[in-house]
């Protein structure tokens, strides 16, 4: 069954720490995927059931090159090569980056709830 996880925005911070060079307005060197809270906590939180819980899964990560353009506003490279995360591309501008990994179960809470 596939279940999607609910973005409600994208944080394109970019990182200008020392070692990292000037970048051009408008770009960034990097993303952070802001989820929904009570999403998070419902998923998250050892009390709380959710579909994480008593099932191991695998999560998808998919990222359409074709649709992140550089700062000449060209598609980036995104296809991998073999399982090394970079550098990857095979020479052309587009493609999608495709990696999966499986997440052990959430563990379900000892506590009952006496009332």
């Amino acid at each position: 069954m596939t279940r999607r996880v609910p973005i409600v925005r994208l944080d394109l911070t970019p990182d200008l720490s020392a070692d990292m060079a000037e970048l051009p307005p408008g770009t960034t060197n990097q993303m952070r995927l802001i989820v929904r809270p009570r999403w998070l906590r419902d998923e998250v939180d050892k009390d709380d059931e959710s579909w994480l819980s008593q099932r191991e899964f695998t999560i998808e990560i998919e990222i359409r090159g074709d649709l992140i353009l550089d700062c000449h506003r060209q598609a980036i490279d995104g296809e991998a090569i073999g399982l090394d995360p970079t550098p990857s591309g095979n020479g052309s501008p587009g493609g999608t980056f495709m990696s999966s990994f499986r997440v052990h179960p959430k563990p379900v809470s000892d506590r009952t709830d006496a009332g």
